[in-house]
This record gives structure tokens, sequence and C-alpha cells, in this order.
């Protein structure tokens, strides 16, 4: 087939590498670069990068909507496009641009977790599965028919990052053979979704990865893991002093805990940081101080000038 993709991030590049290796990519749409770090230099993003190295046709493209943008695909001859996390809605107009319309690969079992985060989204709820589902895009958020379903169960001990790569390389062999179904059968139905089952995910930002000492232990590590490696979850020692705010990068829970108010430290030793939860303890194993390196647990003490144990993470 000739196709149109469409898409940002890591997850993204995986899907398109996969497409490539059987298909005809005729060109590449992707979000304009970013700022990023103290210098504010732009970067590119992963599928900008990916689609050089893979020597196709890029377009960063302001507006979707745009006259000679749709002149431009549709001159293309495209037989369908390809959507993987490219972070922006389509217009409609898009979608009667291709024979075989708009296929997205979404990371979650649809209809649960339709939106922006559904990978972090699914961590956070302590779902035992996701995957990834192969549907054709409509007018409104992630509620097209879908072709078809791919579970993958969540380890206990996944991040959002480790969970998306297996998710990205589930989600190309996925959309191969749906591609390999329509190319013999162009009819096919796919399946429309089940409203009453539908829940979302919206986007993260960084002030949600600020930790609630006031839940339980268990929420709080699988909020560690699903805001792993963005944004972070992170807690102060002092609010009035920036540089005392502290970035979680491994927890621990534990159900036992002595009788303490929720973000006490109650222990500090090589094995971690443990402080008290809503019910429980978060054992802290990897940390960073704002500005310096991440550390093991007992690394980071022994830089510590002061000590913790009995002072309060807010």
């Amino acid at each position: 087939m000739r196709l149109v993709f469409a898409g940002s991030p890591s997850f993204a590049t995986t899907v398109l590498e996969g497409l490539v290796s059987r298909h005809e990519v005729c060109l590449v749409l992707t979000q304009p670069p970013e700022a990023v770090g103290r210098g504010r230099r732009l970067h590119p993003t992963d599928v900008a990068l990916a689609a050089e190295r893979l020597k196709l046709p890029v377009l960063v493209p302001r507006s979707l909507s745009a006259p000679r943008l749709l002149k431009t695909i549709e001159a293309t001859g495209a037989d369908a496009a390809v959507i993987a996390a490219y972070g922006r809605l389509l217009p409609a107009s898009w979608l009667a641009l291709f024979p075989l319309g708009a296929i997205n690969v979404h990371a979650s079992l649809l209809p649960r977790w339709r939106g922006a985060s559904p990978i972090a989204h699914a961590i956070l709820a302590g779902d035992a599965q996701t995957g990834v589902s192969i549907m054709r895009m409509s007018a409104r958020l992630d509620d097209g028919p879908v072709y078809r379903r791919c579970p993958e169960p969540i380890l206990a001990s996944d991040t959002a990052g480790a969970l998306g790569e297996r998710l990205a390389r589930l989600g190309a062999r996925c959309l191969l053979a749906v591609l390999d179904t329509l190319a013999t059968n162009p009819t096919l139905v796919p399946d429309d979704q089940n409203e009453d089952d539908a829940t979302y995910a919206p986007r993260l930002h960084k002030e949600d990865g600020h930790l609630d000492w006031t839940q339980r232990a268990e929420e709080l590590a699988r909020r560690v893991r699903a805001f792993t490696p963005w944004p972070r979850t992170y807690a102060f020692l002092d609010l009035t002093h920036p540089a005392n705010r502290l970035v979680v990068h491994e927890a621990i829970a534990f159900v036992e805990a002595p009788a303490s108010p929720p973000g006490m430290i109650i222990a500090a030793s090589d094995e971690g940081i443990d402080v008290a939860c809503g019910s429980g303890r978060l054992r802290i194993t990897r940390l960073q101080r704002s500005g310096k390196p991440c550390l093991k647990a007992g690394d980071f003490l022994r830089g510590w000038r002061t000590p913790l144990l009995g002072r309060r993470l807010l």
C-alpha cells in the first residue's frame, strides 16, 4: 500500500519502522520541534529523526486544515493514512482523502482509556492488562470502530516507558496484520465501540507528578511507575526552597507502617527512604535532588548534609 504516516514520539517511530518494511510510506507528518533544556534549543520529534534516517519526506504543519496541505496529501494518491501518537486531532477533512480512511494505532484496549495518555492511566488504575487497538478514525476522539484489539499484560515492575516500548512493537505487528487483511478485503467492516464502557485518559502535566502522601502507598508506587520517564513524580522537603525538590525515580510500596503523619520520613538507609502514607509506607530507592544526578538511596543519603529521619515531605 501507499501510506501517509503521522506520529511524533518514540512509540510512533517503532510503528513507522514496521510500516516501511512492508509498505510504501510516501509522506510523514509530525509535530513541530520543541524547545528543550536550559538553552531552549529546538529539538525535532523522534519521528522526524527517524524519517530523516529512512529518507522519507517529512512535513511539520502548523495547521492540519490548510488547503495547501490537503492538496499535498491528496496528490500522494495514498490508500490510507496511519496515525500513531501524533498528538493532534485530525480534522474531518482528512477522513475523505483516503480510500481506506485514516487508521489509528492506539495504546489501549478501546473503549477503555481513550485520550492522550492511555499507558500511564492504565498503570495508575492498577489494570492487570492493556493492549493496542487498531481503529478506523472518526471525527471524535478515539471513538471510531475497531479492526483489531491485541492485549498485553501489565507487569508489576512496568513503568510507562517499558510498557510503551512493548506496546509499540505489538502495535506495529497488529497494524501490519490489519493492513494485510484490508489489502485483500478493503470493504472489511470494523466493530463499533461500546460507549457505555468508555473511559478517558487526559493528557499528563508536570504538576500531576506532585505526590500526595495521604494516598495509599500502592497508589503512590503506581504513580511513580506511570510517570516514568515523563513527567516524573516529586515532593518537597521545604516549599520555600525549590532546590529541595526531590524527584522520585523508583519506589516500592509496603502495606505495614508505624503510625506517623503522611509524608513523615520514618526510615532512611541504603535500602531506601521510607515515607509514611495515608496507608502503608513508600520506600524510595532511587531519587534526584533538583539539578543533581539521579542516585540510589544510600548514595543520596551519604551526600546529604543533614539527617532526613523525622523530617516531612510535602
